[in-house]
């Protein structure tokens, strides 16, 4: 088992409300209708012993008052309606202790207290009856010796994504991680154990931590009643639904045990539920009684409980039992004839979604037309509890609209594409023979053009130059045969005369770094252009 020392001098707590005052609202379950005609009946329910939730019903294993047979209810939450019911053949599914609804899948999933223990899976539609699993003895060793331990009476599951976590009723207890598959037909497959430590019996209740569901919180049905945490550490990166081979399960610390005020026990942790900074646990006592347990973190970042706060639901004998979370509000299940579920609001603090800044945008996707451009945020705290949830982490917009492609078959008349070309288009006529010229001024409009370095268009040879080609009056090409000129790789211009051919007054330059040209006036004393 992994131990760790605990600094309490790095300890941090967002949270010092206060505990009592708290709004209560209890109904009775009467429990008289149901969907189905053929379980129809007045029967109240009695011993509430498991409870979850989706967005619309709560569901829950009770035991029927009259029949003493065990029972699972759906009931609308928002109105306190019974809307379906299902009667347990103990034989076929055993003596069910645990619930949990995998909303994805559209599954029931309970747990049975049986020899050995283990999972039966329900369509959550209509509670048909699909697949059933028998978890597999422990190994530990005990005074130098292996000793296999009974995997007996599941009574608490929690599942995520395609996982379970099952706890047993069980001296140590144990806890079991269950591949559930992807629906309510699919076979279980069990994945690994952990028993905790001697003498820690009877786990009644685990919660997932809703912002790091890589650790387990467990609730012992002991006196005093305690919690401990037991890390999934195969879920290091927060998916706890991934499936892996290896996939040891290993202890967090001592745990915390519950005492009141006054130093008096508090026993029996029947029921769990986590928010962003606190553990709630019902506690099955006489009277009922709810503890709060500040969550802080260590150094390393790993959870640590301590200053367990006590609530008492009522002066008279419920005993609490299963609990569950919604929103702002805690729904605790009583065992009492008939059962209670009392709605405690004001307990859980709505947390909002916290992001880090958008990242700069990333380049745009193409150089010209629309292209798409994106930034990213990071997540720091996921909204829980009813706060603002998370929205999306990436954000794009269009890009480079506005930019005109260049031709397919590139410029002609030997521009350029470019946006940097002269705002007007210039003549060698606007410099010849005059000794000023209009300013030039960059334009921003991409496009085949004269660049700023070349901004002046020479008719006679369809090219751009620059002023002082202009000014030199050439007007036509000279003839390759009596003169040629090339560019060298370090775009030097080089040029070749021949001999016999009398060339007077021509200018070789270069157009583009890849080009050059001669411009002359005669050619054997006859002028050309």
């Amino acid at each position: 088992m992994q131990m760790i020392n605990i600094n309490t001098a790095n300890m941090k707590s967002n949270r010092t409300e206060g505990f009592n005052n708290l709004n209560k609202n209890t109904k009775e379950v009467g429990l008289a209708m149901s969907l189905d005609s053929s379980i129809a009946d007045d029967h109240p329910m009695t011993d509430i012993t498991a409870m979850d939730q989706d967005g619309l019903y709560l569901f829950m294993t009770a035991y029927d008052a009259a029949t003493e047979e065990p029972v699972m209810v759906k009931i609308d939450k928002h109105h306190m309606q019974v809307m379906s019911k299902y009667k347990f053949d103990i034989a076929l599914d055993g003596t069910p202790f645990a619930l949990q609804v995998d909303v994805e899948a559209n599954m029931v999933v309970t747990g049975h207290g049986s020899s050995p223990g283990g999972l039966v899976k329900f369509s959550a539609h209509n509670f048909q009856r699909h697949r059933k699993l028998d978890l597999p003895s422990v190994q530990v060793v005990r005074d130098g010796a292996t000793v296999s331990l009974e995997a007996n009476d599941v009574r608490t599951i929690i599942t995520k994504g395609s996982l379970a976590y099952c706890g047993t009723n069980t001296d140590p207890g144990q806890i079991h991680k269950v591949h559930m598959g992807v629906s309510a037909t699919d076979a279980f497959t069990h994945h690994s154990a952990i028993a905790l430590n001697q003498g820690e019996k009877s786990i009644m209740a685990m919660m997932l931590d809703p912002l790091h569901p890589e650790f387990i919180y467990v609730g012992l049905f002991s006196s005093p009643g305690k919690i401990v945490i037991i890390h999934d550490t195969n879920a290091a990166s927060g998916h706890a639904e991934e499936y892996k081979e290896d996939n040891p399960l290993v202890r967090i610390g001592n745990g915390v045990e519950l005492y009141d005020g006054e130093g008096h026990p508090v026993a029996n942790v029947d029921g769990l539920a986590i928010d962003n900074s606190y553990v709630y646990a019902s506690c099955d006592t006489t009277p009922a009684k709810v503890v709060r347990v500040s969550k802080l973190h260590d150094a390393d970042g790993n959870p640590v409980l301590s200053s367990p706060e006590v609530l008492s639901l009522s002066g008279g004998n419920d005993m609490a039992g299963a609990m569950v979370a919604s929103a702002t509000t805690l729904f605790v299940g009583t065992e009492t004839l008939p059962a209670k579920v009392v709605a405690l609001s004001g307990v859980l603090k709505a947390v909002d979604c916290d992001y880090s800044e958008w990242s700069a945008w990333s380049p745009c996707s193409v150089t010209c037309e629309t292209g798409v451009r994106s930034r990213n945020r990071t997540i720091f705290v996921h909204g829980v509890n009813g706060g603002e949830e998370c929205g999306d982490t990436t954000d794009e917009e269009d890009c480079n609209e506005l930019v005109v492609c260049p031709p397919d078959e590139g410029c002609s008349d030997g521009k350029v594409w470019t946006k940097t070309g002269s705002t007007i288009e210039l003549q060698c006529s606007d410099v010849y023979p005059a000794d000023n010229s209009p300013v030039i001024t960059p334009g921003e409009e991409q496009k085949c053009q004269c660049p700023v370095d070349r901004p002046y268009w020479h008719g006679s040879i369809n090219k751009c130059v620059d002023r002082s080609t202009c000014e030199k009056g050439y007007v036509a090409e000279c003839p390759t045969s009596a003169l040629t000129c090339t560019m060298s790789s370090t775009n030097v211009l080089k040029v070749a005369r021949v001999s016999t051919v009398n060339i007077t007054d021509y200018h070789c330059f270069s157009p583009r770094s890849d080009d050059c040209l001669c411009l002359c006036k005669s050619v054997n004393n006859t002028v050309i252009g």
